[in-house]
């Protein structure tokens, strides 16, 4: 297995993505992983048409990616995780048991 990676350097610009799965099928990509940052996230749906349209399995690290029809997501629940963090935020608020 061989593992490469695709910057994109000017995140305002969707082309960007573009390029950067140009490049990816380019280099012979069997499948990709888009890791989870505010500017994939941002850019949510046309990453997702964008794979679509390159016939790429893509595996996403949030749910919301395959809501919006990717292949598949492993990867944290951010409700649940928020849930999680009020319950301890309301343990520390009341004192921990001595």
């Amino acid at each position: 297995m061989q593992l490469h990676a695709f910057k994109v350097q000017h995140p305002g610009d969707p082309e960007e993505f573009a390029s950067a799965f140009a490049s990816a099928l380019r280099a012979g990509a069997d499948a990709l992983l888009v890791l989870p940052s505010p500017v994939t996230n941002q850019h949510l749906s046309h990453i997702v048409s964008l794979a679509a349209k390159s016939r790429l399995p893509t595996m996403y690290a949030l749910k919301e990616y395959v809501v919006a029809g990717g292949l598949m997501a492993y990867g944290p629940s951010i409700p649940a995780m928020y849930r999680r963090a009020a319950h301890y935020v309301d343990k520390i608020l009341k004192g921990l048991p001595r």
